[in-house]
């Protein structure tokens, strides 16, 4: 486990590299989004952020577990990798496509990211509340398999605050597009 959490740590430092370097440009369609007047305040747009997460997440959890049921090998990895990738794209895309100070931005990532933070409280929760050991049960493979979703989950929260806090892009104004 020590491994996994010492991965997801260089996975998020890199991360926080390339955020940083790269010069990024917003998708038209993310900026007309991020203009609209429901998506004013740094709080609505940060729960948007929250539902586009819990929908990706449902999306590739429901795809990998059809998978796994048609035992199809490797699905996990596939559909994991391609969920990370959709998600900082769509993560740096929302912080780039509106204009907003540092202090936005925080609350923009903490409320977007609320749903991993949410989704790690309850997998300790399931943690601590495994049943006693019996003959016919194996609670230590219940136990590494939630420790798993604890340290991706983890991961993801942090890294969708940081994304959206340090995504750099240059701003393109939504009225001439």
């Amino acid at each position: 486990m020590t491994v996994l959490l010492l991965f997801g740590l260089v996975l998020v430092l890199i991360q926080i590299i390339l955020v940083r370097r790269i010069t990024f440009r917003p998708i038209p369609w993310f900026t007309r989004m991020a203009a609209s007047a429901r998506l004013k305040s740094p709080y609505a747009y940060g729960g948007f952020l929250f539902i586009v997460n819990m929908v990706i997440f449902l999306v590739i959890s429901a795809l990998v577990v059809l998978t796994v049921m048609m035992n199809v090998a490797f699905s996990l990895f596939l559909f994991a990798g391609a969920g990370a990738f959709i998600s900082f794209m769509i993560w740096i895309q929302m912080s780039i496509s509106r204009e907003s100070t540092k202090k936005e931005k925080r609350i923009i990532g903490g409320v977007g990211s609320a749903f991993y933070w949410v989704l790690t409280v309850y997998l300790l929760l399931q943690i601590f509340l495994l049943p006693p050991s019996a003959p016919e049960q194996d609670p230590f493979m219940q136990f590494v398999g939630l420790l798993m979703g604890v340290v991706i989950s983890l991961t993801a929260a942090v890294s969708c605050w940081v994304t959206v806090y340090l995504a750099k892009g240059k701003p393109v104004n939504p009225v001439t597009r």
